[in-house]
């Protein structure tokens, strides 16, 4: 998690009354938008080293509060690196760019839009998510009025429910005259967090408690960085061998 001593601060309120006892410390990592999944994968390898039996991976975002703009001035030495530059890349042209090398269609782009809001959608009105969702009471502040109200948040709201392909065909694109990203096949700007409790087979067995799901493997993988929303298409598969490997080998 990001953020000055945020993991002890969220952790706190809720937890147990002695965060640090029994040699256990929450710790935070940095690895932008994929923090969350680098946590779990710290635990899940901690576990595994046998440092410890249980442990809570989590992240959160709060694009409401941190500013999108960078901040600070960048040093003028990058102008010198191309690849230093590319990291200062948005990730909208960075959308953009993976696009034009892979041949990814403006209707393609719409197309996955418009069936990820559809089975979100089904998935939130047949309460299949329910268990997952924790409310959290919040306040929010109109806009218009500047009045500031108390609300708890039980749903994801950025599901868009209705959207269709030809919807977002209407859409003007946001970032190149003739390019292929808009608001509407884009990942909306918005705040969350999530949580996953993970502990060795053996213990959820003797505590009696269902197991979920099964950690099996992580891996980071880089890529050129001007694409690097491309990075998941050379992760999953070495994920996937890696896997493999530990099953047969």
């Amino acid at each position: 998690m990001q953020g000055q001593a945020r993991r002890l601060q969220g952790h706190l309120p809720r937890g147990p009354p002695h965060c640090c006892s029994h040699g256990s410390l929450p710790f935070k990592v940095n690895h932008q938008c994929s923090s969350g999944l680098q946590a779990v994968a710290d635990v899940a390898a901690a576990i595994k080293a046998g440092y410890y039996d249980i442990g809570i991976g989590a992240g959160l975002e709060s694009m409401s509060i941190n500013s999108i703009a960078r901040e600070g001035q960048v040093n003028p030495k990058i102008s010198a690196f191309q690849k230093a530059q590319d990291c200062l890349l948005p990730m909208g042209i960075t959308s953009e760019n993976v696009a034009h090398r892979y041949g990814v269609t403006r209707q393609e782009q719409d197309q996955a839009a418009s069936e990820s809001h559809r089975r979100a959608a089904a998935a939130m009105a047949s309460r299949k998510l329910k268990d997952e969702i924790v409310p959290v009471p919040t306040k929010i502040v109109d806009p218009k009025t500047g009045e500031e109200k108390e609300v708890v948040i039980s749903v994801d709201d950025g599901i868009r429910p209705g959207t269709t392909t030809s919807g977002l065909a209407k859409l003007k694109p946001v970032l190149e005259k003739h390019g292929t990203t808009t608001a509407g096949n884009s990942s909306q700007v918005s705040d969350g967090a999530g949580a996953v409790l993970l502990m060795k087979r053996s213990v959820a067995l003797k505590k009696g408690l269902p197991i979920l799901g099964v950690f099996r493997s992580f891996i980071a993988v880089g890529v050129d960085l001007a694409v690097m929303g491309a990075g998941l298409t050379v992760a999953i598969p070495a994920a996937v061998k890696f896997t493999y490997l530990l099953f047969f080998f």
